[in-house]
């Protein structure tokens, strides 16, 4: 295989997720580093993230009709056709486009990569109670799939090893040192505490808990200011205290919002990596998150983070008032959480990740 690659995304669509971010940074590090890099994308929306200017990013949409698993079905044939010849290097990204991206790689005679950024068959829980079943089986099915499986986290590396006795290589997940950097000014203040958190639709990223711990707070405090934010414009928040919610565009308005916290949380039950947490901490903003899977391979409770229990509001109100309580532990986690950031760059994920193009086996 030669040095410098062709590397395909085919992708089903894009978004604003957490997910998407992550492949627009590696795509656009590994075409810094001299890969020719593609996003074959299957609709016709924006890319909602910068990718670098040598990337390519290509739509092959097709004029799509029915039910959503046939228009699923048209957009990863479409996809499937539209792999160029000169391929080096098929990624694929999600459950439902491993299959198109192997079949692909086949056909091209290139090399299928399987990059696993969330444990799949956990996402689909409660009803309709068959049709989740039937994807939990489809999502556990791709991971038997001969090819070259990448994790983002020890984590996930774990569930893919109850699938396959293939090997998994882990590559973590990085964070912008040029954005989501510490403040240089003491932070205005009002006389108030301020807790910060993402607000998300997806139950898994437990959202309930959240304000059911600051309603625990409530109760004895009065000095607090919630503070939220989300990508998602239409998205309102139901609590029974008042909030700020904000919707910041871009890395710069995100670390903005970070670094005008005095701790940051997140209760998601599930996390392939937890990004979030990672920002976070390179914004000097301590930390409470729940043991919620990938955040284990950076988060160290009582280091860079107060760690408690998923789906424990009463646990996570206790850790939040203990970081309110006392300045001296705000004050040596964010320390902790910034020597972690120093260490997670997205050059060194886009680093690890070529060296897992290129070995062999």
């Amino acid at each position: 295989m030669s040095d410098k690659l062709h590397i395909v995304f085919p992708l089903l669509g894009v978004a604003r997720s957490g997910g998407f971010r992550v492949i627009s940074e590696l795509a656009s590090r590994l075409a810094q580093m001299g890969h020719r890099v593609t996003l074959l994308k299957a609709d016709k929306q924006p890319v909602p993230y910068p990718v670098d200017e040598r990337v390519g990013v290509v739509s092959v949409a097709a004029a799509l009709k029915g039910p959503i698993p046939w228009r699923r079905l048209v957009a990863a044939t479409t996809l499937y056709q539209a792999v160029p010849r000169d391929v080096s290097v098929v990624v694929s990204t999600y459950f439902l486009s491993a299959f198109l991206g192997w079949a692909a790689a086949k056909r091209r005679r290139a090399l299928h990569v399987y990059f696993v950024q969330g444990y799949e068959p956990d996402f689909f829980q409660g009803r309709p109670y068959l049709i989740n079943a039937c994807r939990k089986a489809l999502a556990a099915l791709t991971y038997r799939l001969p090819c070259r499986l990448v994790a983002v986290s020890s984590w996930i590396a774990r569930q893919l090893r109850k699938h396959t006795t293939s090997k998994v290589r882990v590559v973590s997940n990085g964070v912008d040192a040029s954005a989501f950097v510490p403040s240089s000014s003491r932070r205005p203040s009002d006389g108030r505490l301020s807790v910060a958190a993402l607000a998300w639709r997806e139950p898994r990223k437990g959202l309930p808990d959240f304000l059911r711990a600051v309603e625990i707070l409530m109760e004895c405090r009065t000095n607090l200011a919630v503070r939220m934010a989300s990508s998602d414009p239409s998205l309102r928040v139901n609590a029974q205290f008042k909030t700020e919610l904000e919707f910041p565009s871009d890395d710069a308005e995100l670390a903005r919002w970070y670094r005008r916290s005095d701790l940051f949380v997140s209760a998601s039950h599930l996390e392939g990596f937890g990004l979030p947490v990672l920002e976070a901490m390179a914004c000097g903003v301590p930390v409470v998150t729940t043991d919620s899977g990938g955040v284990s391979d950076f988060a160290v409770d009582g280091y860079n983070c107060l760690m408690v229990p998923v789906a424990e509001p009463t646990a996570l109100a206790s850790a939040i008032a203990r970081l309110l309580d006392d300045a001296g532990l705000r004050r040596r986690l964010a320390e902790g959480g910034l020597e972690t950031a120093r260490r997670l760059s997205w050059e060194n994920t886009a680093a690890a990740f070529e060296q897992c193009l290129l070995a062999g086996g």
